[in-house]
């Protein structure tokens, strides 16, 4: 029927399922990206919904085709971990008026929340920033009821210098100029320089 293996980890034993790849890969191409809860509605001797969220998805790296997929089953009232990416916003003063470079270092975060309250991104406005500035993670805003795993101390975002290419130049060279040609002597010095009576 089209369907993919998959299996649905969390609560209990594993379950193994057939899944829609097409209705997955919907759900994962949403703002929340990997963190997208589903409803997922599992059909045996009974039908049963629970919420859950995409852990793994494999895919055939030729065709790109969704092979196989891994669910965690999740409590909307429980925290969970889970990564959020780290979005900048703006352009860094450093950048427009200096010709530097944003280096981005960190680009996602490890959180932990309630389902509901899982950010789609943490953003970091970036535009007053001068070259040589650095945002370490305890400077980010991070949303309230949601717990930072992730090392304070880590940097997350730098504006460095570009760098200067160095254009060699050749040694210089001295060339000396060619020495004169010693001209033939002329017929009047060679008799000249004659001995008498010679």
């Amino acid at each position: 029927g089209g369907r993919i293996p998959a299996i649905v980890y969390g609560e209990g034993a594993p379950i193994p399922v057939a899944a829609d790849p097409k209705s997955l890969l919907k759900a994962l191409r949403t703002e929340a990206g990997e963190n997208v809860i589903l409803n997922l509605t599992i059909v045996d001797t009974e039908e049963v919904t629970r919420k859950a969220m995409v852990k793994g998805v494999q895919v055939d790296p030729v065709t790109g085709i969704v092979l196989h997929a891994d669910f965690m089953a999740i409590s909307m009232e429980r925290p969970i971990e889970v990564e959020v990416p780290v979005e900048l916003v703006g352009v860094a003063r450093g950048v427009k008026e200096e010709g530097g470079i944003v280096e981005q270092i960190l680009r996602e975060l490890k959180v932990k929340c309630l389902p509901r309250a899982i950010p789609d991104g943490i953003q970091l406005d970036i535009s007053t920033l001068n070259i040589g500035d650095v945002v370490h993670v305890k400077d980010l805003a991070i949303p309230g009821g949601v717990e930072l795993l992730t090392d304070r101390e880590q940097v997350v975002v730098t504006v460095a210098a570009a760098p200067v290419e160095e254009v060699a130049v050749p040694a210089a060279v001295e060339v000396a100029p060619p020495e004169a040609a010693e001209a033939p002597p002329k017929e009047g010095a060679a008799k000249e320089t004659a001995k008498p009576g010679a």
